[in-house]
């Protein structure tokens, strides 16, 4: 005779794991709590097929008394999956009692969640982090980080030296000199933002540099020359010229990237000229207040996270800003 495990099937899985949540769920109904089970990154699984499959099984652990089931999944992952023919609203709603969309922070918002995490940092640098983060959480807590260290490094700068010398300022480490050595300058909002959109801009064209190769189409040499060149540009205006000339029969999946590149460095141009010298009290109150100003900080934020469902999308909405703060204005003319 010979013995072997078998492991249980799915229905015994699932039997197994409601009899197991029955019985903690009455123990805490019995001192008065209840039980939350949690399921996150619904938009990591590989296929759509898998998705809609998940979404099925999981209903055969519901309605299980005083257990609820919260499952999280973006906002992102909910457009791609009904591009690709999933029907969500169907599952969903023949799964789960509630749906809640979790919206993006507004401004005041942002404020508060870094006023609890950073002492000091005032009102244009949290602005600054916001319309960078596009109103997600965990993105605003990594500008409110970078922005934090490039102030720091910034500050330790000897003078006559730009904001963005590579001595001075690199992607993760820092020239500090004592002020025996260099007498140091005060730092600016000016000076800030520079460096962060100067860097926004390289990492971008990095980025964009391997999905030009992972696409392979010939006829992208001239947008790859632009963005080779993208981390020596005098200023985000000057490149803004050189991605409004595309070369001459590009191809339709390079084009898609070019558009996406030059629209967010016509965002980071925008972000550049809005927190600078001219963000003075009376426009920084605009910015702040209420009723919502179509060029305030969560006007910008907006655009950012306009990026998510369009590059072109995000380019009108970056020149209604402009248009709102009296700067020229660009057609997108790829």
């Amino acid at each position: 005779m010979t013995r072997a495990e078998q492991p249980l099937s799915h229905p015994e899985v699932v039997e197994e794991f409601r009899g197991f949540a029955r019985r903690v769920s009455a123990l805490v109904h019995a001192h008065g709590g209840r039980v939350f089970v949690g399921v996150d990154e619904l938009d990591k699984i590989g296929s759509a097929e898998q998705a809609e499959r998940f979404l099925n099984e999981l209903k055969g652990v519901l309605g299980i008394p005083y257990v609820y089931f919260l499952v999280s999944v973006s906002d992102d992952a909910l457009v791609s999956f009904e591009r690709r023919g999933i029907p969500l609203r169907d599952a969903f709603d023949s799964s789960f009692d509630e749906i809640v969309r979790v919206g993006r922070l507004t401004y005041p918002e942002s404020r508060r969640l870094l006023y609890r995490r950073v002492i000091g940092l005032s009102e244009p640098y949290v602005g600054l982090c916001h319309v960078l983060s596009g109103g997600i959480a965990r993105d605003l807590i990594r500008a409110a980080r970078r922005v934090v260290q490039i102030g720091t490094a910034l500050a330790a700068r000897p003078a006559g030296v730009v904001p963005w010398d590579e001595d001075v300022l690199e992607a993760d480490r820092f020239v500090v000199r004592t002020q025996e050595e260099t007498p140091a300058l005060p730092v600016q909002l000016a000076d800030v933002s520079a460096a962060v959109v100067r860097e926004e801009i390289s990492r971008k064209a990095l980025a964009f540099t391997h999905a030009l190769t992972d696409v392979g189409a010939a006829g992208g040499a001239a947008f790859q020359r632009i963005l080779y060149d993208a981390g020596t540009a005098s200023s985000p205006r000057d490149l803004m010229d050189a991605l409004l000339r595309p070369g001459d029969d590009e191809p339709p999946e390079v084009t898609r990237l070019h558009v996406d590149y030059a629209a967010y460095v016509y965002f980071c141009q925008t972000v550049g000229e809005v927190f600078s010298a001219s963000l003075d009290d009376i426009r920084l109150e605009r910015c702040t207040g209420t009723p919502a100003w179509e060029g305030g900080f969560d006007a910008l934020a907006a655009a950012r996270a306009a990026f998510v469902t369009d590059s072109r999308i995000a380019w009108h909405a970056v020149s209604g800003i402009r248009r709102a703060w009296q700067l020229d204005v660009q057609d997108l003319t790829i």
